[in-house]
């Protein structure tokens, strides 16, 4: 079984408030899995930001967190993410989308003691042409145990013919 309770509030016309809270129940292993989210938005015709905080309980009590912003005009868009997350279990682990290239797909769950750190953007350099890419980096420096961090460079090229 699983609740989903949240709400979504404008506060003024360029700022908005989303809670949710989602509770899963079963009747093995782990039964209670608790989901507390907030985000904030702020909207404008240069520039987007965003920040999330996002605490689970199931076997432990895990937390990530991350702001986000973005930068756009006609012909160039970036996009900077960088975030923390405390999850010292699997089963506490957190989701968070994250941009990527078009056609793309990333909804990573996040495990361990680390902070990430990822830009994407796009370049319409032509009517016919435009470039895309993303490089992100992901370190673990507060595990107890060493773990090895990861770093991922993207680019494609679309072009209409």
């Amino acid at each position: 079984l699983k609740s989903l309770a949240g709400i979504k509030m404008m506060i003024t016309s360029a700022v908005a408030l989303k809670c949710r809270l989602t509770e899963r129940i079963r009747t093995w292993d782990m039964p209670l899995r608790t989901d507390m989210r907030m985000d904030v938005f702020y909207y404008s015709s240069v520039l987007d930001l965003a920040a999330r905080a996002n605490l689970v309980k199931c076997k432990k009590i895990s937390f990530l967190t991350y702001t986000e912003g973005t930068l756009k005009s006609k012909l160039v868009t970036f996009s900077l993410r960088s975030g923390l997350f405390f999850v010292d279990e699997w089963e506490d682990r957190i989701y968070a989308y994250a941009r990527d290239l078009p056609g793309s797909f990333n909804v990573p769950a996040f495990y361990g003691r680390g902070y990430w750190i990822s830009l994407s953007g796009n370049w319409k350099f032509a009517r016919w042409g435009r470039v895309y890419v993303k490089g992100s980096l992901m370190q673990y420096p507060f595990m107890e145990k060493k773990k090895p961090g990861r770093a991922e460079l993207k680019l494609m090229l679309k072009l209409k013919i």
